[in-house]
């Protein structure tokens, strides 16, 4: 049953569905003992977006205004040099890399919601970052590297 369930296409289910699911297949007792409460996405938003996404998204901005300046053309030039592209570029990446060493603490973690709307929001910011290097400096390798679950640690 399990190898049918993973064939499934399960891209139109939100992830966040299981935690309510999880909660509601324990007994009242068993639940209460693990901690296994779910949290609607709504509400970790409110805690996640203050105090994880509004200093990223304010040093991004930030990132953005330099990026500006690092890329203005030369006084007769249309484009930047390579060599402000590359500048560039370093600024963006060393953005990337800050992002994917983040690590996220859920001390009190239930159904793990917390941990899952917290990645998805780092998850749409790296493809913010990504979407602007590939913006400044054209076709970029990027390595293997990406925020992932292992930034993420929940306690119950």
């Amino acid at each position: 049953m399990l190898y049918a369930a993973a064939a499934k296409d399960w891209s139109q289910v939100e992830p966040a569905i299981f935690g309510t699911l999880l909660e509601r297949a324990l007994e009242k007792k068993e639940r209460s003992r693990l901690g296994a409460h779910y949290t609607p996405r709504s509400y970790v938003e409110r805690l996640v977006r203050p105090v994880v996404m509004e200093p990223l998204r304010q040093a991004w901005d930030e990132i953005e205004l330099e990026l500006k300046r690092l890329l203005e053309p030369a006084a007769g030039a249309e484009e930047p040099t390579a060599n402000q592209r590359k500048k560039a570029e370093q600024e963006i990446r060393a953005f990337l890399d800050q992002l994917r060493t983040i690590k996220i603490l859920d001390p009190a973690c239930g159904t793990g919601n917390f941990l899952y709307v917290s990645l998805d929001l780092l998850k749409g910011l790296e493809q913010e970052v990504i979407t602007r290097l590939v913006d400044v400096a054209g076709n970029v390798q990027l390595g293997l590297e990406q925020i992932n679950p292992s930034q993420f640690w929940g306690l119950s």
